[in-house]
């Protein structure tokens, strides 16, 4: 039986939004997903229940992503050392240097560089996508 991955994709042009999450629920299979479109909202859904992994675009309404990533990493919670992967275009890996287990995917990138990713992470090869 295959893994259930808890995963939530923050991200604030539906398109993308979108895209990304079927990337994931594609490559992954077994995925519980959740979804926010601004910095808010995900810093919301991350403080209230566990997840496997974050996917957070960094320039979003209300928080940037690297401001969710700092809460995050700063305040004891269910996701305090939860990978996290930066989808950006606009985005320096100074904005969160220093904090642990964060990954960066600059806009545009091909979605083999997130299967390569996800399968670092979860130690999980699709062959479909091989």
């Amino acid at each position: 039986m295959s893994r259930l991955y808890k995963i939530l994709v923050a991200e604030d042009n539906e398109l993308m939004l979108e895209l990304l999450s079927a990337e994931v629920q594609e490559y992954l299979v077994t995925v519980d997903l959740r979804q926010a479109c601004d910095g808010h909202d995900a810093l919301s859904k991350a403080m209230s229940e566990p997840f496997d992994l974050i996917i957070s675009d960094n320039v979003m309404p209300g928080l940037l992503g690297s401001a969710v990533l700092r809460s995050l990493r700063s305040n004891p919670g269910p996701n305090q050392n939860t990978p996290f992967i930066f989808c950006s275009g606009n985005f320096s890996l100074d904005e969160v240097k220093g904090l642990k287990d964060c990954h960066l995917l600059q806009k545009p990138f091909d979605m083999r560089r997130l299967h390569a990713l996800l399968a670092r992470l979860f130690q999980y090869e699709n062959p479909h996508f091989a």
